[in-house]
């Protein structure tokens, strides 16, 4: 509803037809969420979550040309049915409203907007005060745009917070011609007066973020506590149903502030205000930021949709994560806030949160990279990106923390990978029963798998010609089911790594001298081996290969194809292949059409948000602006249609066009062909390519184990988790480790040991069918260090007599020293033996 309240509350002008189509306007642009219910009485919108424990309430006041004159104070200015413009014969006219009162019992912040059209050189400039009486008033403070334009199309000026009751605000706006004299109009002044005041305060958000089960650590460092959007109170939850996620990998921290004052008593509130600004004023859909931290060093989950979705901060958001300090760092009297200097706590916590960001994606605290069509430091403040418009962001103060930001998240990451030194594990499986009667017998050994890779079955079976730049070694393979091994380290992005298995399952010959993760596996007792034991090179024996134009001539004309040429794909899993150009110049359309059989393979859906089958764009389209006009797959056939948009250049090079999951449906060969192939480039010109067709094998493999393997330890008073150190056989750097076993065999029994932690043993059930097995991760508990697999007051004792040395042995959580975390945890476990017993099922 529309009013126009003085110090007695008065309704001026409004008719209920306007109030439907003001709301409606705001409204109608974005579905309403599932997760959050939605109200609307007497022109007020309500937002509440599932539970009803948080709400937001919004109500919006507007006047429109018919009431400026009445609801307000004319200077220089003349209204018209369409709005207000500056008299004939001025340059600069001011608009005063009416004392206008909050239709909330309880206010805690305001979203001013106003719908002008705006000359080139001229402006409207908004001011706002407040009253708790109509009659005593503050000071006249600046309101700066923060955005435009709005799902309403009006530009939205900062967020003025306010957290009382009873009050009142008037707002002046400034008109200024041109140098032509050309006059601004002012169409509507909308007041969005909201109460944020329902939902959880953030000592009890703190404490249920802080009571839910910690994820295994993944990364070095692990990831901080972050309290999720549930535990803050966002009526739509975990979901973000205005705006559904796209996903891009991070490459670039973006800092900003939130522009709003640096005293609360309570964050969580201010959180919910950031939401509703974002989400419904400025039209975002959603909170911009992926994460925002108050001045206390709580973190809070910004946008929805979890790990590398992509925000709304900078105007181009992409490949970047986006850090909101809760408060004004600088520049603040452009919106009438004093500076202040970040505080300290909240430093820490943004450190910690780079730091984990920067461990996961291995990036380089005091690099730089293409991002926004600039080069940039990977950790950037927001008013260094300037491709889309400059920001005020995050103030001088904070900006110039910068340096030191950096200085400290390297220390961190180096800190962690010293405190956090490798970690034996021994993981043994052996058959319970022998095969059953009738089955197949394996034709070769069974031995010890020595892949380290998370998919396996993703590995080409058939050795690939290198066409272009792409230098690819061969493979010599003398079983029937040989899986080559990865040894490449090349950094090249279209190298493929050397194989270099010569059995069908290879045994290395090679015994880890530090700390490793091996696995070893018992054949069945009927699999009695027919061929002999192949004893492969541990390492390829040459250079790594590197491409250089001597090396491998650039042939005449570009070559487009699928990258394996050959994919081999078991039944139980998916697998991903890249549609490839290689050695092109000038590239900035693409038009294909690929086809495959429906009946062996299907194509897994890349974006179930969108109605249909996708694939995905791939390397070409990565960091720059592009426009699909076709991704669709239907009944075996593939078209993607796409270009690259200015200011983007054209593409050079050799990359992936599209990227492909498949899933097996029988077993059996499907050809993938291009059926079309028309390249462009930006001249409209076509580009001339080979294509070299590609092959998807599916067959029935291996039964592949995959299990997770965490280590309980204590640090810092905060009992965690740790994942495994230094990748080696079997395991990678978290704790992962991927087995392949004979499905013949119907039932294992697979025993983890690693010294300090009590053994663990899990008993396999019979399976009746070919399947692969993925177990929920397996917590080995810690504390015993004598080696009798229990924890008493042998392991006690030890640890006490050790108590302040750096004993390798009593140090359990292995932070260099053995001290009173060491003790707490074996304290913590005492009286338990191993091998500790976990049932599982198919």
């Amino acid at each position: 509803m529309v009013h126009f309240l003085w110090s007695k509350p008065t309704l001026i002008s409004a008719s209920a037809l306007l109030v439907a189509l003001l709301l409606v306007g705001a409204l109608m642009l974005m579905p309403q969420p599932p997760a959050a219910a939605q109200t609307q009485e007497d022109g007020q919108v309500t937002y509440a979550s599932a539970d009803g424990e948080s709400t937001i309430v919004s109500e919006r006041v507007a006047l429109l040309p018919a009431d400026f004159a009445r609801a307000g104070t004319l200077n220089g200015l003349q209204a018209s049915p369409d709005g207000l413009k500056l008299a004939s014969g001025t340059n600069q006219g001011i608009y005063v409203s009416a004392p206008l009162r909050s239709p909330l019992d309880y206010t805690t912040d305001l979203g001013p907007a106003w719908l002008a059209d705006v000359p080139d050189g001229a402006t409207v400039t908004a001011e706002a005060r407040l009253s708790d009486n109509g009659q005593n008033w503050g000071d006249w403070q600046p309101v700066r745009v923060e955005y435009y334009p709005t799902a309403n199309g009006e530009y939205a000026g900062v967020l003025v917070w306010i957290d009382k009751a009873n009050v009142y605000a008037q707002m002046r706006l400034t008109l200024q011609a041109n140098g032509a004299g050309a006059s601004p109009l002012l169409r509507r002044l909308s007041l969005f007066f909201n109460d944020t005041s329902h939902g959880p305060s953030d000592d009890a958000a703190i404490t249920q973020a802080a009571a839910a089960p910690r994820p295994a650590a993944l990364t070095c460092p692990d990831k901080p506590l972050v309290i999720p959007r549930s535990a803050w109170g966002s009526p739509s939850g975990e979901s973000s149903p205005y705006w559904p996620p796209s996903y891009q990998s991070v490459t670039h921290i973006v800092i900003n502030h939130t522009a709003t004052p640096n005293q609360a008593t309570d964050w969580a509130k201010v959180v919910r205000s950031i939401w509703h600004y974002h989400a419904h004023i400025l039209g975002w859909g959603d909170i911009g930021y992926q994460y925002l931290i108050d001045p206390q060093g709580n973190i809070y989950e910004g946008r929805a949709g979890g790990d590398d979705v992509i925000g709304a901060f900078d105007g181009f958001n992409r490949g970047a994560l986006g850090i909101g300090y809760i408060g004004c760092y600088g520049n603040c009297q452009t919106i009438g806030l004093p500076n202040t200097e970040p505080p300290a706590a909240m430093l820490t916590a943004g450190n910690d949160l780079i730091a984990w960001k920067f461990g996961q994606k291995e990036l380089d605290p005091l690099g730089s990279g293409s991002y926004c069509y600039q080069d940039l430091p990977n950790i950037v403040g927001r008013s260094d990106v300037t491709c889309r418009g400059g920001s005020l962001s995050p103030g001088d103060l904070l900006a110039a923390k910068l340096p030191a930001i950096r200085a400290d998240v390297v220390d961190k990451l180096a800190d962690c990978q010293q405190a956090t030194p490798p970690v034996t594990v021994v993981i043994t499986i052996e058959p319970e029963t022998p095969a059953p009667t009738g089955t197949s017998t394996p034709s070769g050994p069974t031995a010890t798998p020595t892949a380290t890779s998370i998919n396996p079955t993703s590995t080409p079976t058939q050795t690939p010609t290198s066409v272009g730049p792409t230098a690819t070694p061969t493979s010599t393979s003398t079983g029937p089911t040989a899986t080559p091994t990865p040894t490449s380290t090349s950094t090249n992005p279209t190298a493929t790594p050397t194989p270099t298995s010569t059995g069908p399952t290879a045994t290395p010959t090679s015994t880890p001298t530090g700390p490793t993760a091996t696995p070893t596996l018992t054949p069945s007792p009927t699999a009695t081996p027919t061929g002999p034991t192949p004893t492969p090179s541990p390492t390829s024996t040459g250079p790594t290969p590197t491409w250089t134009p001597t090396l491998t001539p650039i042939p005449p004309t570009p070559i487009i194809t699928m990258w394996p040429p050959v994919l081999p794909l078991n039944l139980t899993s998916t697998g991903t292949s890249e549609i490839k150009i290689l050695n092109i110049a000038n590239l900035y359309g693409v038009d294909l059409t690929l086809n495959y059989d429906p009946n062996i393979v299907e194509v897994v859906d890349a974006d179930p948000n969108t109605p249909g089958v996708q694939v995905a764009p791939d390397y070409v389209f990565n960091g720059v602006q592009f426009f699909v006009a076709q991704n669709e797959v239907t009944n075996g056939v593939i078209r993607f249609s796409a270009t690259r948009q200015s200011p983007a250049p054209v593409f050079n090079g050799t990359g992936a066009l599209i990227k492909i999951t498949w899933q097996g449906k029988v077993t059996g060969d499907s050809p993938v062909i291009f059926g079309q192939v028309k390249l462009s480039n930006p001249d409209g010109q076509p580009l001339v390519a080979t294509a070299e067709p590609g092959l998807v094998k599916v067959d029935v493999a291996q039964m592949i184990i995959r299990g997770w393997v965490r280590l309980e330890k204590v640090g810092q008073s905060t009992s965690i988790v740790w994942g495994i150190g230094d990748p080696a056989p079997g395991t990678d750097t978290d704790g992962i480790f991927i087995l392949e076993v004979d499905p013949n065999t119907r039932a294992y029994t697979l025993t983890l040991t690693v010294t300090g932690y009590l053994t663990v043993q899990i008993k396999g059930k019979d399976f009746t069918e070919l399947t692969n097995i993925d177990f929920d991760s397996i917590t080995l508990l810690g504390g015993e260090v004598t080696g009798d697999n229990q924890i008493d007051i042998f392991d006690l004792a030890f640890i006490g007599s050790r108590y302040g040395s750096n004993d390798r042995q009593g140090d359990i959580n292995d932070d260099g020293i053995v001290d009173i975390f060491d003790l707490s945890v074996s304290a913590a476990n005492y009286g338990q033996s191993g091998p500790v017993a976990i049932q599982w099922d198919k």
